[in-house]
């Protein structure tokens, strides 16, 4: 008793705190799509800690300052500007881009190592689960694998 009385005495604000000082900079997975809005090509990248990141392709076309030249060329530039940025705290196994019928938008189907299927829609930059049965992990890898393979190439 005396301990636990103690312990609370000395630390009472205490708290845990989950901070990622520097973010993953591999790509564990990609695949493009339309993700946050209809009609604007995005990439969707998975990271190694189960970072999910869209971003959108901008472009730019610039004109030069010196026009003595008639030969010269516009300058363009072309970058990734992040859209959204989805901390899982899970690790991610498989991702499966899906599209139903007369939808503008894509879907996006994860595998995580816990043997969660989670159906996540991405619109206007928040992320929402729609579907997250629990497997349980015995067998969840292939089972999982297995799932998301019907769900994505069986569609009509």
């Amino acid at each position: 008793m005396t301990e636990e009385k103690t312990m609370k005495q000395i630390s009472p604000e205490l708290k845990l705190l989950d901070l990622t000082l520097k973010n993953a900079s591999a790509i564990q997975s990609s695949a493009m799509g339309e993700f946050t809005t209809a009609g604007s090509q995005e990439i969707l990248l998975v990271r190694p800690g189960g970072a999910l990141e869209v971003y959108k392709i901008e472009s730019s076309d610039n004109d030069n300052a010196n026009d003595d030249e008639d030969d010269e060329e516009e300058e363009s530039r072309t970058w990734l500007k992040m859209v959204m940025r989805v901390e899982t705290r899970s690790v991610i196994r498989s991702m499966e881009i899906v599209r139903f019928r007369e939808e503008s938008r894509d879907l996006v189907i994860i595998g995580s190592d816990s043997g969660n299927v989670s159906v996540m829609d991405l619109e206007g930059g928040q992320a929402k689960i729609l579907h997250c049965p629990a497997f349980g992990k015995t067998g969840a890898y292939d089972y999982t694998c297995t799932t998301l393979h019907i769900l994505c190439y069986a569609m009509p």
